[in-house]
């Protein structure tokens, strides 16, 4: 609601009108993480490729199968969240409230699997990995982005 000024005003009520601005601040973090996991999910099937053909004098460090088999692994659990986060972030920008869902269940998986995958020694990659999670579950758990889908409920018919 806006007055003539363009001013937005609080409705009689109490409670804030709904603005988009968090939810598409959301989306846009969302689809970012999404896009990310993938290009890593990619990066990372194609080095454990490599090292699975390599022979010692390629410069690439000798690796058992099992540890093919883990990247392998870790590369699918990458390339499922970041399909979470672009479907999450597709769904919240429709207004469904299982784009929500999708994007906290992504957000967590990402966080899990980046400590998982770095571990405590790379910190620079941990900490930009949840910096990028948080920012995204904040943006997505915020009272607004919830007013912002329930206004979406109301206005059809």
């Amino acid at each position: 609601m806006r007055d003539f000024a363009g001013a937005q005003r609080i409705p009689a009520h109490g409670t804030p009108a709904p603005s988009r601005m968090a939810a598409m601040v959301a989306v846009a973090l969302a689809g970012i993480a999404g896009v990310l996991a993938e290009i890593a999910a990619v990066v990372s099937l194609a080095v454990a490729r490599d090292a699975a053909k390599s022979e010692h004098h390629s410069g690439l460090p000798d690796v058992s199968s099992l540890n093919i088999l883990v990247f392998g692994l870790i590369s699918a659990l990458v390339g499922m969240t970041g399909v979470l986060y672009l479907l999450g972030a597709w769904l919240l920008f429709k207004r469904k409230a299982a784009g929500r869902v999708l994007i906290i269940v992504a957000s967590v998986a990402a966080a899990a699997i980046g400590f998982r995958t770095f571990g405590p020694s790379s910190l620079i990659e941990v900490l930009a990995v949840f910096a990028l999670c948080a920012a995204t579950l904040s943006a997505t758990v915020l009272p607004a982005t919830g007013r912002w889908l329930d206004a979406g409920k109301q206005l059809r018919y």
